[in-house]
């Protein structure tokens, strides 16, 4: 429908190797599992689109290798275009970066790396991007990081929290359509500003 406000979102999932980012992003996209995935080099870029309550969502969900040797080079390409608003042909289109930051909830060290993968998003971005912290691999047995302990990380930093499982689906959708649901909120939608007339 023309008219229609329709929300793009570069999506950037943030953690250490090892801590399921592309496990997540697999899940989500392809509803699918993969034991012992690749490791990412460098990045990856996953298109995806929904409807979260009746608005058209458009992610460009971005994967990275986790490794602080490549942030050098990915940083600054990763994170051009961070905020903004732009206007599609015939609807406006609200264009908005946000970030997973992923750990691993059988890695206390997976946790600590989180601090410098903040670091990084407000060095290229300020405290414009939207974060949800998700501690990842909940189907495990052998959990070192309590519920409580990534909880209250989250809330130190200002970020949303959830935890998930790529294996079984756990939480995974509703981690996504969360943040999505977060976005809609911080925006007032842009329609309302342009003039009909």
């Amino acid at each position: 429908m023309a008219g229609e406000e329709s929300i793009k979102i570069k999506l950037i999932l943030l953690g250490d190797s090892g801590v399921g980012k592309t496990s997540l992003i697999r899940r989500f996209v392809d509803d699918r599992f993969t034991h012992n995935e690749a490791a990412t080099i460098g990045f990856d870029f996953k298109p995806y689109q929904m409807v979260v309550d009746g608005r058209t969502i458009q992610f460009n969900i971005w994967d990275t290798a986790g490794v602080e040797r490549y942030s050098s080079y990915l940083t600054p390409s990763l994170y051009r275009h961070a905020h903004g608003a732009l206007f599609g042909k015939n609807k406006p289109i609200v264009l908005f970066s946000s970030s997973f930051l992923v750990y691993d909830v059988t890695s206390a060290q997976s946790l600590s790396g989180v601090k410098y993968w903040v670091e990084q998003t407000r060095q290229f971005c300020g405290s414009r991007l939207l974060k949800m912290l998700v501690g990842n691999k909940i189907d495990l047995d052998n959990r070192i990081v309590s519920k409580k302990e990534g909880s209250d990380f989250a809330r130190s930093m200002g970020s949303i929290f959830v935890e998930t499982s790529a294996k079984t689906s756990e939480n995974v959708r509703d981690a996504f359509v969360e943040l999505v649901r977060k976005v809609s909120l911080i925006f007032v939608p842009i329609s309302m500003y342009i003039d009909n007339d």
